[in-house]
């Protein structure tokens, strides 16, 4: 009996709690705005110094993270052209987080919208007979 008790508890130690706790981990929220003429980065309520850069600052917060595979949340400001949003994204990858969500906010309107992706497409100039016209 004891045994059984024992190999209980292990099995929720060893697998049920660990997966657990990534499941319930919170995601990393990065914020980036337009401020003059620069971007300036807040991970997780912090500023990023320029000293830092964004890179090592997503690195550090993934190292620290337990979560196995955990999410990064990310914020953009409207006013940004959309190739600093796909840049954030791939510094992002870099810093090995492959799951996260774009969201871009508007302070003025008090809007804000998620940017989702889907499969890729190939690319054509000619009309297809597969297209509707």
């Amino acid at each position: 009996m004891l045994r059984i008790c024992f190999s209980v508890l292990l099995g929720i130690f060893l697998f049920a709690l660990p997966s657990r706790l990534a499941a319930d981990a919170a995601p990393a929220i990065l914020v980036v705005e337009k401020v003059a003429s620069n971007l300036t980065y807040t991970l997780n309520g912090k500023a990023v110094r320029r000293s830092e850069g964004i890179l090592l600052a997503l690195s550090r917060c993934r190292d620290a993270d337990a979560g196995k595979d955990p999410e990064l949340t990310v914020f953009a400001s409207e006013a940004l052209p959309f190739s600093s949003v796909t840049e954030v994204m791939g510094i992002a990858g870099k810093a090995r987080y492959f799951r996260f969500r774009v969201f871009v906010f508007d302070k003025q309107k008090r809007a804000m919208y998620e940017v989702t992706y889907s499969k890729s497409l190939p690319f054509s100039m000619t009309v297809s007979s597969a297209v509707p016209r």
